[in-house]
């Protein structure tokens, strides 16, 4: 008797999609501030890797939460990139500014999830 398997093709070809671990140049294709799924609120950050690889285009999404006990991670990630933050309501002028600038990240896989750091901004948008 056999076992059909051929229906795990895509799960398994999507297990080697993915970038493999290390730095990469990435454009911020979008950074916002909405909510999470449960009510809270957040930056999300939507990049796509820029290497002249196999992964360049690669989408990944990095995830800020902005209450106050979490606030610090944000502030100390803008000053990767040489924004200094001082009033939340410019949160998201700041962001649209950093829409289409290259940055450079670490990226680690951390199970089904990328988990990205970010390094440092190269340059921004034109």
């Amino acid at each position: 008797m056999s076992i059909k398997l051929d229906d795990l093709n895509g799960p398994l070809e999507k297990l080697s999609d993915g970038p493999t671990d290390g730095r990469y140049f990435a454009k911020v294709v979008r950074a916002e501030v909405c909510r999470s799924k449960q009510g809270n609120r957040q930056v999300r950050w939507d990049i796509e890797l820029e290497t002249p690889d196999d992964d360049s285009g690669y989408p990944l999404r990095k995830y800020h939460p902005i209450e106050a006990q979490y606030l610090r991670y944000l502030v100390n990630d803008l000053d990767k990139f040489n924004v200094r933050l001082t009033n939340m309501c410019d949160l998201p002028r700041t962001l649209k500014y950093l829409t289409g600038a290259k940055v450079e990240v670490d990226v680690h896989e951390d199970g089904e999830y990328y988990v990205v750091s970010f390094l440092r901004l190269v340059s921004t948008q034109d």
